[in-house]
Order: C-alpha cells, then structure tokens, then sequence
C-alpha cells in the first residue's frame, strides 16, 4: 500500500513537462488561410502549402493552413464560409486582371500590403503570372506559386525589413531562378525577425504595436 501515493507521484511528474510543450509549440504557430480568387487547382494549391511550410519549418516556423475559400463560390451558395477560426495572415490569390483594378505595380507576382507602424496582416499572388513563369522555366507550377507565397509571408512577418540581397527575399526573380534549390532561404537577421513577430501574434499582439 505504500507504493501508490510513489506510483501517483512518478506519474504525476512525468506528465507535467507536457503543458510548457505546447506553448512553446503555439509561441512558434501562426495561422494562415488563401482566399482564392484565381480559381486554382486544388491540388496544386495543397501541394504549395506544403512546400511553403516546409520553407518555413526549416527555421522554427510552424504555419497552421486553415481551410481555404474561393469568395465567388461562396457568394453563389456552392460553399459556405470556413467555421475554423479568423487567422492571423491572409493571402489573396488574384489575377493580374483583379492587379491592374487594385492599382498594383505591373509585372509583379506577388505584394504585401505591409506598413512599418502596423506591420501587416495581407498579401496577394498573382496566381496567372506564377503559372506564366513556371510555364517559361519548365517547372511545376507549385515551384513557383510556393516561393512567391512564402516571400509575401516573410513581408508580413518582418514589417521593418525589406528585401535582402540573396536568398528567399531577393525582390527581382528570372523564371529560372525558381529551379534553384534554398539552402538558405532567410538570413540569421531574418529568422531573428520572422520567430519575433510569430511569437508576438501568437500572444494576440499586432506586428505594428509597441
């Protein structure tokens, strides 16, 4: 009989490191949805997801997908709205049609909308441009479409950076440069930037506040 309260008391211990774990994990989780205005394929759209979160894994990053939404459905009563939740980033996929409305530079592929006193919380793909440019270098459209998306995050998440000479956040791209692998997507600077302002959404701050 001794023995119980020792064994409830080992069990005890051993369960309790479980609660700091799960901080930590929502500290490095920030929440994305795509609304897709573009009407992309859904498995290309799936399969970019995963390549840009694997981009970001790669430093600590992690990126809750939530369920994506095609507005236009929406609003003819094919589906409905998505019941899981505001996230904290939203990405526009649009043409270069909905660009040229929005008064946005031309021959850009992708743009956020990102302010040094509020940070940012929006960007937009062009989704023809992407699939244009994987077209002329021969590379699956996801390629492309990832990498633009996970450049227009990174704007979001480090809204007192700009681009940088090498790597992910370069600002000028040729069609083949998609080809090329990404030893090192962002800087340590970068990183640095992009773990802060997750952590800082996470805790329900704006990337903007003080």
């Amino acid at each position: 009989m001794v023995f119980l309260p020792a064994l409830v008391l080992a069990l005890s211990l051993g369960a309790e490191p479980a609660a700091p774990a799960a901080a930590e994990l929502a500290s490095r989780t920030v929440s994305v949805r795509i609304h897709d205005y573009a009407h992309l394929d859904e498995q290309e759209l799936t399969e970019a997801q995963r390549l840009v979160s694997a981009i970001y894994e790669a430093v600590g990053v992690l990126l809750d997908w939530r369920t994506s939404v095609r507005p236009a459905e929406v609003e003819h009563g094919l589906r409905t709205w998505p019941t899981d939740g505001a996230p904290a980033l939203t990405i526009l996929a649009i043409t270069s049609g909905m660009l040229r409305r929005l008064g946005l530079q031309e021959g850009v592929v992708g743009y956020a909308a990102v302010s040094h006193e509020h940070g940012g919380r929006l960007c937009f793909i062009v989704a023809d441009r992407t699939a244009d440019t994987a077209r002329r270098a021969e590379l699956a459209h996801t390629r492309v479409l990832s990498r633009v998306i996970a450049h227009e995050l990174a704007h979001l998440l480090m809204p007192n950076r700009s681009h940088s000479r090498s790597g992910l956040m370069r600002p000028f791209w040729n069609p083949w440069e998609f080809a090329e692998g990404l030893p090192h997507a962002f800087s340590s600077d970068e990183v640095r930037d992009i773990r802060t302002t997750v952590a800082r959404l996470a805790a329900g701050i704006h990337p903007g506040a003080n």
